[in-house]
């Protein structure tokens, strides 16, 4: 059961490993966009930011609902939840105390 949940998460922070998806999720932050928004904001191609946004909805961080022809995509009630008032997600807020308290900007990984 370990195991698998093991695989779990990996495939979670998987999901979180691109830059792109997470600049996604904080331009989600404040308010439901559109992939045109979205790619703008990034500064990524449409294409792109669709295919992340894929991701992120297979992973249930996002979610899309029809207007007109277009797709609005908001964060999901359940990762809304987890959004601490400065509006930081607890898993960004470990990360980052993580980086600031042992990786000082010396990554042995990049």
């Amino acid at each position: 059961m370990a195991q698998l949940k093991i695989v779990q998460m990996h495939k979670c922070f998987e999901t979180l490993s691109s830059e792109l998806r997470l600049k996604i999720l904080e331009s989600l932050l404040e308010r439901p966009m559109h992939v045109e928004e979205l790619a703008d904001k990034t500064g990524s191609e449409r294409s792109t930011v669709s295919h992340s946004l894929k991701v992120l909805k297979d992973c249930s961080y996002v979610q899309s609902e029809k207007s007109g022809k277009e797709r609005i995509y908001s964060l999901t009630p359940g990762v809304l939840k987890g959004i601490k008032d400065r509006g930081e997600a607890h898993v960004f807020k470990f990360v980052d105390e993580h980086f600031q308290n042992y990786c000082n900007c010396e990554c042995k990984r990049v």
